[in-house]
């Protein structure tokens, strides 16, 4: 009987533990991943832009990880970075030095070790085979701190965002259980040039839907 009662206890206070995360927040620090809206667009932004080499590979499905060689007119480049990619064009006859090692939307890696392989990728990217429905025009400036609340064991823990990949791939490795409340007020970057200050959920996620349409 005792067992039963003190079980009985922890289960009230893990409830009690989530309604006052729920209730003692304010309505712009709910979980994020509760809203599927915003957590679908939280996670196209976090996706990795793979279009800003596609005078390289062809296909804004991944990038190729710097630094690496191509060749053009039969002259070798070193490739160190975006800046050494603005002398070029998508007119221009370009192959890449094999090997290769590309990076995917969803931030994982591999090695391309011929024009076969690389040839292959992009027919999958044409054909919709390869993930690339990223917003491009909308980054978030970092680094961002998130809240989590874990229902099911009672922890509470704050993690920070401080890259693109790290925000995927926490929001890919959540569970049911997990509530995530972004710390606002935070900043979001639009097509390179402006920065705007956000402050809670919905905020959030009107500015990106608003973005959306101008740049995809």
């Amino acid at each position: 009987m005792k067992n039963f009662i003190l079980i009985m206890c922890l289960l009230l206070l893990i409830a009690c533990q989530r309604e006052e995360f729920i209730l003692e927040t304010t309505p712009t620090e709910e979980s994020f991943l509760e809203d599927a809206q915003l957590k679908e667009l939280v996670t196209l932004i976090a996706l990795h832009d793979g279009s800003f080499d596609d005078v390289i590979d062809n296909s804004d499905c991944f990038s190729i990880n710097f630094p690496y060689q191509i060749s053009y007119n039969n002259v070798v480049y070193s490739i160190n970075g975006k800046d050494d990619l603005s002398v070029f064009d998508e007119a221009d006859s370009i192959l890449p030095i094999f090997p290769i090692t590309v990076t995917f939307s969803n931030h994982k890696q591999i090695e391309i070790l011929n024009y076969e392989m690389l040839l292959n990728l992009q027919n999958n990217c044409n054909n919709g085979l390869l993930l690339n429905d990223f917003i491009a025009c909308v980054d978030f400036n970092y680094p961002m701190n998130i809240a989590l609340f874990n229902s099911e064991s009672g922890n509470f823990s704050t993690v920070i965002y401080d890259h693109d990949r790290k925000t995927y791939q926490s929001i890919e490795g959540y569970n049911a259980n997990t509530l995530a409340s972004i710390q606002y007020p935070i900043t979001i970057n639009v097509n390179h040039n402006l920065n705007i200050t956000i402050s809670n959920n919905e905020e959030l996620k009107s500015t990106i839907l608003q973005y959306r349409q101008v740049c995809n």
